[in-house]
């Protein structure tokens, strides 16, 4: 079952990332808010273009378009000119130049000739900027009409496949030389390849085209058979008829695009069926785990708690389990846990703390006995590497200003300090049986879904919002998009209903958040509930830990006035009251943060 699921996210996935590949493959900072077209066909059967450009631009500074050399439609194309209008009416003029060049000069262009094609390119000055323009491109085209013995054929691409520009709206007006009697003698087709756009006779000599939501690299083509005697002469003239072939071509490539919108529809339509088993089995998925599963809660609740939980747990521990939500994913700041660490060091008097000047020095002290936990351990080895870092002599201290360009300086190893901390947190906290791990995984696999849900969701409205491809299936469209909707939101009551705790888990964690709240409300308490205040030189490291230390000190000067708590504050916990301390303090935690991803804490975690 799971590898036949495997299978058909996979499908879905790759089907998803095909059909959307030619939506998103455009240059992204260029968007045509509308691109008109000026054409005149001549006597002579050559024809003046004037195409207007209305673009928003970011972050490039030369724009160009391709011309594809085809002589069977074509003779050449000269008189090319580019120039820039302004709100007010006002017209600059390019200056073209005969050096070809990869990037242009603001108000420069060129026009040249291969073999294959032309290329026009012009400098707009937007390289590292962006703004709206308009542009203004006009050129000649020699012989753009080809006379046959039964009829004249324009038969002229606008813009070619390589064309990598989105457009909102593509206009265009085809003026003919003279007025034809009957205007059925004008037969006119545009070629789109998503069908998205028409073209009209406006009168006896004008013809008029438009296309919508034009995608990078889709052509946009436009062909005409008009009588011949309106034409004088051309450049390209056939000793030949062409019109009964011009009109098989055309009912041929209207076929051929019907059965290609037909087979689109067709696996959009599997595709839609697909996501929608998907989503369904989604959602029956969770409606057997809300039926199934009842939210954990503990069994006795604390608001407030105003001793340690658990004498047996250090501050590092307190913090891993308050944090993990599931497995792999434990989000707190291993600055402050590192610190914390440091703390409780010194009030196993591991080390010893001396205020010099405007920094504190670290001196190791430990004897060796077994009161240690084993992060505690691993910080203290960290700390004892540290003093003896370019020390020709052995050393058992350091200043807190040293420790900090220590810990930056050699950040691989500082952060493999920090991941063997977590490794044996995990360890350690494992073995007290305070996570479930059928929960974990069902966390784990209900979060990949959502995941993976969304991305789908979102790619099917944006596809259908994008293309015209949903137009014969809007209901059914609509349809996903409800079902999308309805299985986010379940999902996420899932998510919230399942948790990776176990029951032991549940009332172990409700008791650290009430003994977090307690140490940050303790100024609204009564005075009977307050402890002897000896307890905050151990309260403040897990205060420390859990980042509310700041606000648990405020409320302490406001508590405590007796002289007992002056004698005491000139002690360890007389640290915190200490400018100069808390800075060291604060400094360190960032400088061992930044090492990890800058303070997140752990978590395995067509223009030129």
């Amino acid at each position: 079952m799971k590898k036949t699921r495997k299978i058909l996210i996979l499908f879905i996935l790759m089907f998803i990332i095909l059909a959307f590949y030619n939506i998103v493959h455009a240059d992204s900072d260029l968007y045509l808010n509308n691109l008109k077209f000026d054409a005149k066909i001549n006597e002579d059967g050559s024809m003046d273009v004037v195409e207007t450009w209305n673009i928003n631009i970011k972050n490039t500074d030369t724009l160009y378009k391709n011309f594809t050399i085809d002589s069977a439609k074509y003779k050449s194309i000269s008189d090319v000119k580019v120039s820039r209008t302004d709100s007010n009416g006002n017209v600059e003029n390019f200056v073209k130049t005969d050096k070809y060049s990869y990037h242009l000069n603001s108000g420069e262009y060129y026009f040249t000739r291969t073999d294959s094609k032309y290329e026009l390119a012009y400098g707009i000055g937007y390289g590292s900027s962006s703004g709206t323009e308009n542009y203004i491109i006009s050129y000649h085209v020699d012989g753009a009409v080809g006379l046959y013995n039964d009829c004249a054929e324009l038969y002229w691409q606008f813009l070619g496949t390589d064309f990598n520009i989105s457009a909102e709206k593509i206009t265009g007006t085809i003026k003919l030389p003279k007025e034809v009697e009957n205007i059925d003698s004008i037969q006119a087709w545009i070629h789109t390849p998503d069908l998205n756009g028409n073209v009209t006779k406006s009168g006896n000599d004008k013809l008029e085209f438009e296309v919508n939501n034009n995608l990078p690299k889709k052509m946009v083509e436009i062909r005409i058979a008009m009588p011949r005697d309106i034409i004088d002469g051309s450049s390209n003239v056939y000793v030949t008829n062409r019109l009964d072939t011009i009109l098989n071509e055309e009912k041929e490539w209207v076929d051929d695009l019907n059965f290609i919108k037909k087979i689109r529809s067709i696996l959009l339509l599997v595709l839609i069926l697909l996501v929608s088993l998907f989503i369904i089995y989604e959602i029956i998925r969770c409606l057997k785990i809300l039926i199934t599963f009842k939210k954990k809660k503990p069994e006795k609740h604390y608001d407030y708690l105003g001793e340690i939980p658990r004498k047996s747990a250090t501050p590092a521990e307190a913090a891993y389990i308050i944090s993990k939500s599931y497995k792999n994913n434990v989000k707190y700041n291993i600055g402050n846990v590192f610190t914390s660490i440091v703390l409780n060091l010194a009030l196993k008097k591991a080390i010893r703390l001396e205020n010099v000047e405007d920094d504190y020095n670290i001196i190791l002290c430990y004897d060796g006995d077994n009161n240690l936990s084993i992060e505690e351990k691993i910080v203290y080895n960290y700390l004892n590497n540290a003093c003896n870092y370019n020390n020709e002599k052995k050393s058992n201290q350091i200043l807190v200003s040293e420790l900090n360009k220590y810990i930056r300086q050699n950040d691989v190893y500082s952060n493999s300090i920090a991941k063997n901390i977590e490794r044996k947190l995990d360890k350690k906290v494992d073995k007290l049986g305070f996570f479930d791990e059928n929960g974990e995984k069902i966390k784990n696999a209900n979060s990949m879904n959502f995941l993976l849900a969304f991305f789908i969701g979102i790619m099917i409205i944006i596809m259908g919002l994008a293309t015209q491809y949903f137009e014969n299936l809007l209901i059914l469209w609509m349809g996903i998009v409800l079902l999308f909707v309805f299985s986010l939101v379940l999902l996420g009551i899932v998510n919230s209903r399942i948790s990776a705790y176990s029951q032991k888990g549940i009332n172990e964690i409700d008791k650290w958040k009430a003994f977090e709240k307690y140490m940050e409300e303790i100024s609204s308490l009564d005075d009977k509930d307050l402890p002897d205040f000896k307890v905050w030189e151990q309260y403040l490291v897990y205060a420390t830990v859990f980042g509310i230390s700041k606000k648990v000190l405020k409320q302490l000067e406001s508590i405590y006035t007796n002289k007992d708590f002056v004698t005491l504050k000139n002690q360890l916990i007389g640290f915190f009251f200490n400018p100069v301390f808390l800075s060291s303090l604060g400094s360190m935690s960032s400088a061992f943060a930044s090492i990890s991803g800058g303070g997140g804490g752990f978590s395995n975690g067509e223009g030129r």
